[in-house]
């Protein structure tokens, strides 16, 4: 199995077994040095937002928390042979493909984090967009999902 094959659906709608479990843990082994440099920019990103809330720069914290679970999201379904051919509307495209493939499909994270994506899109646009700053509670907790969420899938991305 390879990316294409993994992302065109090959998996089909057979249920998730150990065995398709071990071949899709190939088919990602096989796509990690593809994806390697998004999650290296998940991670950067989560960093900067982890700087930019102990420094009370609270929409920043907001706006790269974001940045960085959709990042991560893109590592993930690059790995299952998911790969954003256009930029215009990837936000969107990132959001329902990772919720309909990682998650409702293959089951590759927890179910609770489905919504993480978009409460984080809607939390960066109020740090970006509107007037009024965000608190630091919303901060903390966008930091909070972010961390979550990169954790995820790093730890499905090491998983064998």
């Amino acid at each position: 199995m390879n990316c294409a094959e993994v992302g065109s659906g090959a998996l089909g709608s057979i249920a998730f077994s150990e065995e398709i479990g071990h071949n899709l843990g190939e088919a990602e082994a096989n796509c990690r040095g593809q994806n390697g440099k998004l999650l290296e920019k998940a991670e950067e990103a989560l960093k900067v937002a982890e700087w930019a809330y102990q420094n009370r720069y609270y929409n920043e914290a907001v706006s790269r928390s974001y940045f960085a679970a959709l990042k991560a999201a893109l590592a993930l379904l690059e790995a299952i042979g998911f790969r954003a051919t256009e930029t215009k509307r990837i936000h969107f495209w990132v959001q329902s493909t990772f919720a309909r493939e990682c998650i409702h499909r293959r089951k590759l994270v927890p179910a609770h984090l489905a919504v993480v994506l978009s409460d984080l899109s809607e939390l960066r646009v109020r740090a970006d967009y509107l007037p009024e700053p965000v608190s630091q509670t919303i901060a903390r907790r966008a930091l909070k999902q972010a961390q979550e969420f990169l954790e995820a899938v790093q730890r499905r991305l090491q998983a064998k």
